[in-house]
Formats: structure tokens, sequence, C-alpha cells
């Protein structure tokens, strides 16, 4: 079973050309790596509809500018706040 992050990495591939994208570097911010805001959106409605959730305001949506942040938010959403994430 593959993890969130791997998982979410997948959705980003999937969704925009990723190519110029570090998706080994799970801290640093998307948008900074060239993603332009537009996909950065695909990418989040992607996620959305990929694991059943929804990222409900603005202020979360600044929040989930790295693939670390999103998986953490998306493991949240899944899991619960308290549960510990899924590798």
């Amino acid at each position: 079973m593959a993890s969130v992050k791997e998982d979410v990495i997948e959705v980003i591939r999937e969704t925009c050309d990723a190519s110029t994208l570090n998706l080994e570097d799970g801290d640093r911010s998307l948008l900074e790596q060239g993603l332009d805001s537009l996909d950065f959106a695909s990418v989040l409605m992607a996620i959305e509809d990929k694991f059943d959730i929804e990222i409900p305001s603005q202020d979360e949506l600044d929040e989930l500018g790295s693939i670390n942040k999103i998986s953490a938010f998306v493991d949240g959403q899944l899991n619960g706040p308290g549960a510990a994430p899924t590798a």
C-alpha cells in the first residue's frame, strides 16, 4: 500500500507537467519550484477527488504549498488530527 506522500506525488505527476519540479524535496514550495497557480489549484482539486476530502478555506489552501504539507493535511483528514502519519 502506497503512503499518502507517494500518492500525492503521483497526483502531481498525473495532473501537471512536473518535469521542472523536484518532487523529492518535500519541504520546498511547489510554487517556488515553478508550478504555476493554475496547476497548483488543479493539483489540489485532484487531491480532493483522489482522497475524497475537501480543502475548505483559502487559509488552509495557502498553508499547503509543499508536498509534505499537503501530505500531512491529507493524512490528518483521513486519520484525524491526533493520528500518527502514514509513512
